[in-house]
């Protein structure tokens, strides 16, 4: 497991650009016809998804300190 501090911009910075990116994840999905490169693009998603929601709960911890 790695950890690492992010200042306030930058983990603004980083949810912005994962959700920006999940959005688009989510367009190439559904438009790609190749089974096996959808299920990459989705584990990409399960990943990315993951490390979003780990964000978030982090986002909480900071607030209520």
């Amino acid at each position: 497991m790695r950890q690492f501090e992010l200042t306030d911009d930058e983990h603004e910075a980083l949810v912005h650009v994962l959700d920006a990116y999940l959005s688009d994840l989510r367009v190439q999905i559904v438009d790609t016809d190749s089974i096996q490169f959808k299920d990459m693009l989705k584990s990409k998603k399960e990943t990315l998804t993951h490390v979003r929601e780990k964000l978030a709960i982090a986002e909480r911890v900071v607030q209520k300190a």
